[in-house]
């Protein structure tokens, strides 16, 4: 099994229970960004993270940024604009 498997399937093979310990059995790309979610919530001020992840001796680096899904909208709103508009 990848460490970067999807959670879908992991979750699909294993129900999780909902206790404390219900963390240990995620997969690290949902326990990353579950850690991203705490910290922009314990910080207002904060625009972005940083997340470095080794697994097998492979750094995977990891950039999670609070303003990402207004850009998301932008891009999208500016997609259904025309040049002729």
């Amino acid at each position: 099994m990848d460490a970067l498997e999807s959670a879908t399937k992991k979750i699909q093979d294993k129900t999780l229970d909902m206790d404390a310990d219900a963390d240990v059995n995620l997969d690290v790309t949902v326990q990353t960004g579950l850690y991203a979610t705490e910290m922009f919530a314990a910080n207002l001020e904060l625009n972005y993270l940083l997340h470095i992840v080794v697994v097998n001796n492979v750094p995977w680096i990891w950039y999670y940024d609070q303003q990402l899904p207004r850009f998301m909208v932008l891009l999208y709103a500016l997609q259904r604009i025309g040049l002729h508009d």
